[in-house]
């Protein structure tokens, strides 16, 4: 198995070109989480720029996963568990049943894990079934884990060790083991160390994955602002890779313009492959809400209310492949980082200003994008108004419940949907 994952195929290439707004086929690739609770608070998780999801948080509900076995898993081909919010899918209550009721002969499970939380018998059930076992990591040594993470080095390297001894066991079935660090500023010379642990451990591959930055705070940690350091660390990590069976896949390399006297800055919106998501993919999170993929916070349906097959060549669905590739693509489509690729990793083209677009850094460099971020954000602040009201005990905005729930302005797109709270009952 290659990554990313093999080009989609020639009916769904024909589909887009087409720009077809019914897709005669399902998707064939899906981001599924079964909880948005983590046990860690890293340091570069978008979370950070909201309150953390409490630990009674509820999973993924075994209507909406009913859902997913009867009408979504029938025409995949692979299916992402995790990486499509912010949740550690291990941690879900229902995993074990989640994960079996999922499974069907063909089809390819990869999971996106912290590793503190894996069991034996879990990892060894997913080697059976030929999982990608993908493991975030940011350091190769405990003290830059811990930096990062906070805690849960000794389980990852327990994980990680028993997964390769899982998957040497069960080599008739692809079985793979990869780690997936996150690069910024505060990890990347340990990238080396990580391709040389990735050697010793014998990993199938390491992809390395620049931070996108969600706050302020976070904003100098980009690579971006570090150009030729991370070039120069890259190319080192691929000098360790060369020649080993280990695949390493590192973010293209950054441009150093030279430094020029003309100060004028030049509007252009850089050309971009099709995107192919809306006929193939789909992700779905623990809410049992659907997304496009796993950059998109758009909801296109809820599987709590209607079937997946409504949602899938529903009037949202139609409109968006009907303008995902057009001259006027939707707002959370245009610096988009994953177009032009096929899921597993972000696209080669994305540019600067994408990599930052979430702290709207390309105010500075579109004006057009200064307005679009505008009007998101006051979008967001009325979203958040909503949110502090309390609805189900006394309808006002100082009631105890409702200042519990208030968190920092504007909130994330990403964090309304996994906004958890509710009325607890009267106030005193």
């Amino acid at each position: 198995m290659s990554y990313p994952f093999p080009p989609p195929s020639e009916e769904s290439r024909r589909a887009m070109e087409q720009r077809a707004e019914v897709s005669a086929h399902g998707p064939v690739f899906a981001w599924i989480t079964p909880t948005g609770r983590c046990n860690l608070y890293c340091t570069h998780c978008p979370i950070r720029s909201v309150p953390k999801i409490p630990d009674d948080a509820p999973d993924m509900s075994l209507e909406v996963i009913e859902h997913i076995v009867r009408d979504v898993v029938p025409t995949l081909e692979t299916v992402k568990i995790g990486g499509n919010n912010n949740g550690e899918a291990v941690l879900a209550r229902n995993f074990d049943e989640f994960y079996a009721r999922i499974q069907r002969p063909g089809l390819r499970p990869w999971i996106i894990t912290n590793g503190t939380l894996l069991r034996p018998d879990q990892i060894d059930r997913l080697a059976a079934a030929g999982a990608v076992i993908d493991f975030s990591m940011d350091a190769a040594t405990e003290a830059g884990h811990k930096r990062i993470r906070g805690r849960g080095y000794e389980n990852l390297m327990a994980s990680i060790r028993g997964a390769v001894e899982a998957r040497d066991r069960h080599a008739a079935t692809g079985a793979q083991v990869w780690a997936s660090p996150t690069v910024f500023l505060d990890n990347l010379l340990d990238m080396p160390d990580v391709v040389q642990m990735a050697l010793e451990l014998r990993l199938d591959g390491v992809r390395m994955s620049n931070l996108m930055p969600q706050t302020e705070a976070q904003r100098y940690q980009s690579l971006v602002y570090h150009r030729a350091e991370a070039n120069r660390v890259f190319e080192e990590c691929r000098k360790l890779a060369d020649g080993a069976s280990l695949t390493l896949i590192t973010p293209a390399v950054f441009e150093v313009p030279a430094m020029k006297t003309n100060s004028k800055v030049k509007l252009e919106v850089p050309a971009r492959d099709p995107c192919i998501h809306p006929w193939t993919s789909v992700s779905i999170d623990e809410k049992g809400l659907v997304h496009p993929c796993c950059v998109s916070d758009q909801v296109l349906g809820d599987l709590s209310k209607d079937s997946f097959a409504t949602i899938w060549n529903g009037r949202r669905y139609r409109k968006l492949r009907r303008k995902v590739n057009s001259s006027n693509p939707p707002l959370y489509c245009r610096r988009c980082v994953l177009r032009g690729s096929t899921g597993a990793t972000l696209s080669p083209e994305a540019k600067d200003q994408d990599l930052l677009a979430a702290i709207g850094s390309s105010r500075a460099i579109d004006p057009i994008q200064s307005l679009i971020f505008f009007l998101m954000e006051r979008t967001e602040r009325s979203k958040l108004a909503k949110a502090r009201r309390c609805t189900g005990c006394c309808g006002r905005s100082t009631c105890a419940e409702a200042r519990s729930r208030r968190g920092p302005a504007p909130l994330p797109r990403h964090a309304l949907r996994s906004w958890r709270g509710g009325c607890q009952g009267p106030q005193p």
